[in-house]
């Protein structure tokens, strides 16, 4: 595995922020402070801000300190380094309330698995400007510019959803219906609260296969009918 660059860094964060809710997009351009942010997640009023760098340096910590002011939650995300996070670095980040991602890549039979930790949690700035929506488009959901390394995501997330999905595929490939409570009784999760994460994922993530509905006013799920 060579070094990893900034490209590299994306979809592992981006799966992160959309395993918690999140709406994401890239290379946002605003106003604001006249910056460009590499990422931009929004889940209700949230806002959370993620500048990407191949190392922990003093620009992209200033860079992330800009962004204080403009989002509830701000971030640095960097590759896992085999010495560690620069002690005197988390200090500074921490003083400002900048939180730190960290991104790893691991190969098992010949393929690349990602993943991100959330090495520091980000303080939560109630008091941000966060009217993010006449700049967020359709188009900055798509890729960052450069594009990335390729290989496979596997997270608890994304094993989680395998699992719903086979669930849901098998029992309503009829047409039936399914609640929250029956797709629950047989699909483990790893939310604190199962009933509204996961129904929130069904219809907000995973909406390219799962059709949502509602039967005596409750929300219903089944895969989408082709």
């Amino acid at each position: 595995m060579g070094k990893i660059k900034e490209t590299d860094l994306f979809f592992p964060v981006k799966e992160w922020l959309e395993e918690r809710g999140y709406d994401v997009y890239s290379e946002i351009e605003n106003d604001y402070n006249w910056g460009r942010a590499d990422v931009v997640g929004v889940c209700g009023p949230v806002a959370v801000v993620v500048q990407l760098k191949s190392a922990l340096s003093v620009n992209v910590i200033g860079q992330a300190v800009d962004w204080l002011p403009y989002a509830n939650l701000v971030y640095v995300g960097v590759p896992r380094g085999k010495n560690g996070v620069n002690p005197h670095a988390v200090k500074i980040l921490k003083r400002f309330g900048v939180g730190i991602f960290q991104v790893a890549c691991c190969r098992v039979l010949g393929k690349e698995y990602w993943g991100c930790t959330e090495y520091a949690r980000a303080k939560f700035n109630r008091h941000a400007v966060t009217d993010w929506k006449d700049k967020l488009t359709e188009e900055y959901k798509a890729n960052p510019p450069g594009g990335h390394s390729g290989g496979g995501y596997l997270t608890r997330y994304r094993l989680m959803m395998n699992n719903v999905r086979r669930f849901v595929e098998e029992q309503t490939k009829d047409g039936r219906w399914l609640t929250i409570e029956q797709i629950l009784e047989h699909c483990w999760t790893y939310y604190r609260c199962p009933k509204q994460s996961l129904a929130r994922a069904l219809l907000r993530i995973e909406k390219d296969w799962c059709e949502v509905g509602k039967l005596n006013g409750k929300l219903v799920f089944r895969v989408t009918q082709r």
